[in-house]
């Protein structure tokens, strides 16, 4: 939705925003997950697979457990102190890694990787309700001024991600479900590089650059 960068770039930020720009982000979710789980059966019956049938409405869950995760950690971003969210990534991602490992060794399939996502999403949620006392609330108040914003970053992201998938779709379409899980693979290794070291290196940019955007100097400089 655009809603963090909104947060992150705005001049002054109350609860309102924070609580909108939850609210709006938790909407737009909700209403994508009861697509996606509308939709299932479609999906399934495409790939001729009935597999998917329980796994895509759980993944969706998600999506759901990501939009419910405290806002306070996009105040983080904004304020530029990244020791909280370092603690929660390392602790999410060692508890999750070591649910999957335990439930490959158990299951030997696909379900491994199922629980690790899931595990991944929810001890972000839960951490961050522990770390930070913030509690948002259900509001749109300030839904008009953040949507002049958000309406062209959602656009962005739809034609974004649209591109982005565009080959794993014609590639699930013509070869096997093996062809996909080893082209999607390689695709996923070849972007490591940016996903996780540009990705982290230019974050603070945004918060950098709000921050410095009324000091000319101090901008031409960054």
């Amino acid at each position: 939705s655009g809603g963090r960068e909104y947060i992150i770039r705005k001049d002054t930020v109350n609860d309102e925003d924070i609580n909108t720009f939850w609210t709006l982000n938790l909407c737009l979710k909700v209403g994508i997950v009861a697509l996606v789980m509308l939709g299932t059966p479609f999906i399934a019956g495409y790939y001729e697979d009935e597999r998917l049938l329980p796994l895509i409405p759980i993944l969706s869950l998600m999506m759901l457990i990501s939009a419910l995760t405290n806002p306070a950690l996009v105040i983080c971003q904004r304020n530029q102190d990244y020791i909280p969210l370092l603690k929660i990534d390392i602790t999410k991602k060692v508890f999750a890694i070591s649910l999957s490992i335990s439930a490959a060794l158990y299951f030997q399939n696909y379900w491994a990787l199922i629980i690790g996502h899931l595990a991944s999403a929810t001890t972000t949620f839960i951490y961050s309700y522990i770390m930070f006392s913030y509690r948002p609330k259900l509001t749109l108040t300030k839904l008009r001024e953040q949507w002049a914003f958000s309406q062209w970053m959602l656009a962005r992201s739809v034609l974004g991600f649209s591109r982005s998938q565009l080959d794993t779709f014609f590639v699930s379409t013509f070869f096997s479900a093996s062809a996909l899980g080893g082209f999607h693979i390689s695709k996923y290794i070849s972007n490591m590089p940016a996903s996780e070291v540009l990705g982290p290196a230019l974050e603070p940019l945004l918060a950098s650059y709000s921050k410095n955007k009324h000091v000319v100097e101090d901008f031409k400089h960054q």
